[in-house]
């Protein structure tokens, strides 16, 4: 499965994510991301996994680094 085949644009923000049924609570055990191509510069400080309990506001989970 593939959430983002590609890109026209280094400086565009780009969101993807899941969201889990009222009541539950949602876990993340483990995160892999595989990028086929990687420019340092444009990921490292920059992608974020964030987590969010209204889906308005949301906190870093971590940051590539």
């Amino acid at each position: 499965m593939s959430n983002q085949n590609g890109w026209t644009s280094t400086t565009a923000n780009c969101y993807f994510g899941t969201a889990f049924r009222v009541g539950y609570v949602g876990i993340i055990n483990e995160v892999r991301y595989f990028m086929n191509r990687f420019t340092k510069a444009n990921y490292v400080g920059k992608l974020k996994f964030q987590g969010s309990i209204d889906g308005l506001t949301y906190k870093d989970i971590f940051v590539v680094g």
